[in-house]
């Protein structure tokens, strides 16, 4: 049996003669049978699926008759031509290699023989450079492809940074996809002001009407215990807290890094779990003062009155 969406052909779901939903697909004979009646109602289904197995990669490569898919972060979506001046490993001619070289040089030129082509030529190599050292992952990667590119066809880039421009996408791309990065790790990674990425960011933010989501804070628990390798109890304490905290409306207005890094200190110390604050900050890219600020204000208004809170908060600076 193979799945009906790998046939071309109007199969419909219920039989029209009984009114039952059991069909199934005869693959020997390419017809949709009734299990209820019994009756044929298709026929001559065309299976667009593999005629072919495969066990690993080499043979799925081997008998494979298309190329890799399309992807924003390749010049041209990956659609280019390569030209092999080897043949079975041997050099061909030279009058051959000289032809290929001109068409190859040709081909170069085609995808840069406008501004928006170079602007993305240029960009590109950075974004994967930058995401490389930012971990990011491919989704974001190609979603801040797309977004710069959207950029350069809506004439965006023109007089502007390209590097700013390819920031900027890729803290968009970062906040859609709900990754704990902050603006001041973005634009030290590319190496420019949190000014210049921040005027960016905002462009982008109104020219292409694009809505993004409110930081989140739990971003940021996982991060912090997973760079201070933190026990999932205290990942799972912090998160509670962090409910609770935008239940009663605390992490409104506030940097979701230091709040986070003030709710893994608290599940610290409910889980007998010996962090100190300066610990938290280095993990979070935030000061001490923020860390005892919020984990200040997350005491006082989650747990007032309690005794054993109020001696978690008045410890002295570690």
């Amino acid at each position: 049996m193979v799945d009906m969406r790998e046939l071309i052909g109007e199969i419909p779901k219920k039989c029209p003669y009984c009114g039952s939903d059991r069909i199934i697909i005869d693959v020997g004979s390419g017809e949709a049978v009734c299990m209820g009646c019994g009756r044929v109602i298709e026929e001559n289904l065309i299976d667009s699926g593999k005629e072919w197995r495969e066990f690993d990669d080499e043979v799925s490569a081997e008998r494979a008759r298309v190329g890799p898919s399309t992807s924003p972060v390749k010049v041209g979506f990956g659609l280019t031509t390569e030209f092999d001046l080897y043949s079975k490993g041997v050099k061909l001619p030279q009058e051959i290699r000289k032809k290929a070289g001109k068409i190859a040089l040709l081909q170069w030129r085609a995808t840069r023989d406008t501004m928006p082509k170079r602007s993305v030529s240029t960009a590109l190599p950075q974004l994967k450079r930058a995401a490389s050292s930012l971990g990011l992952s491919d989704h974001v990667i190609e979603e801040a492809a797309m977004i710069y590119r959207k950029a350069s066809a809506a004439d965006l880039i023109k007089g502007r940074s390209v590097i700013a421009t390819i920031a900027a996408a890729v803290y968009i791309a970062v906040r859609l996809n709900h990754v704990a990065r902050t603006l001041e790790e973005v634009a030290k990674e590319f190496g420019i002001s949190e000014k210049d990425l921040g005027r960016n960011f905002r462009l982008l933010i109104r020219e292409l009407n694009l809505k993004l989501p409110p930081p989140s804070p739990e971003a940021f628990v996982e991060r912090i215990c997973r760079e201070l390798k933190l026990p999932g109890e205290v990942a799972a304490k912090a998160h509670q807290v962090l409910k609770k905290a935008r239940e009663a409306g605390i992490t409104m207005g506030k940097e979701p890094c230091g709040i986070a890094a003030a709710a893994v200190y608290m599940a610290c110390q409910e889980t007998n779990e010996k962090r100190t604050q300066r610990e938290l900050a280095q993990a979070a890219g935030v000061t001490e003062v923020t860390v005892r600020n919020r984990f200040k204000e997350l005491v006082n208004k989650l747990y007032p009155g309690k005794a054993i809170v109020e001696e978690i908060a008045s410890k002295r600076r570690e």
